[in-house]
């Protein structure tokens, strides 16, 4: 008996096996898919990364040009208010160089 309780599961091996490697086929090209798109993912990431690496160097650049920049409009609007102080001291001066040639010429004309 034993020998014939050892056949029916040899059957049922034989019945699974087509299934199993069916399964296993599928498995298979499943993880080469898996694989494939992992592989995708990776490139990707590091095309990414090099992209924001290269945009935040470019990002550094232009945070100093804009600094610089800054830096030298300020110097320049310093000269400018400079400037402005300058000739507005200038136009009191005269105005009150005039104001006192009008009150000489208004007491010269009383003379005459």
């Amino acid at each position: 008996m034993p020998s014939q309780a050892a056949s029916p599961p040899k059957a049922n091996q034989q019945s699974k096996t087509p299934d199993l490697r069916t399964e296993n086929t599928r498995l298979r090209n499943e993880n080469a898919a898996l694989r494939k798109t992992s592989s995708c993912r990776r490139e990707r990431i590091d095309y990414l990364e090099h992209e924001r690496s290269s945009l935040q160097v470019a990002n550094e650049g232009l945070e100093r040009d804009i600094a610089t920049t800054n830096a030298r409009l300020e110097r320049r609007n310093k000269e400018l208010e400079d400037q402005k102080k300058h000739w507005m001291k200038k136009v009191k001066d005269l105005e009150r160089e005039k104001e006192g040639l009008q009150k000489e010429i208004r007491r010269l004309q009383k003379m005459f």
